[in-house]
């Protein structure tokens, strides 16, 4: 079995998502973990793809490094 894809669960502190796919031979799909945490998450997920990523997942867990876990919760809430 070979790795196809490389989830990036956070904003890089260096470096960029095209050097991950240069450097990671074989590696077909980045993709980006957007925590949706209001409507700048929107703003931010419209900025990454598709330019930056092959793939994006919209995720409602809690982006705190202390408690990494899904919430649950379905977004938009209401």
């Amino acid at each position: 079995m070979k790795t196809n894809t490389v989830q990036i669960v956070d904003a890089l502190e260096s470096g960029t998502l095209a050097e991950i796919k240069d450097t990671l031979t074989g590696i077909k799909i980045a993709l980006r973990v957007i925590h949706v945490t209001g409507e700048e998450s929107i703003d931010e997920a419209q900025r990454i793809a598709p330019s930056q990523v092959d793939a994006l997942l919209l995720d409602s867990g809690n982006p705190n490094p202390r408690r990494r876990q899904g919430t649950g919760q379905h977004w938009p809430n209401g």
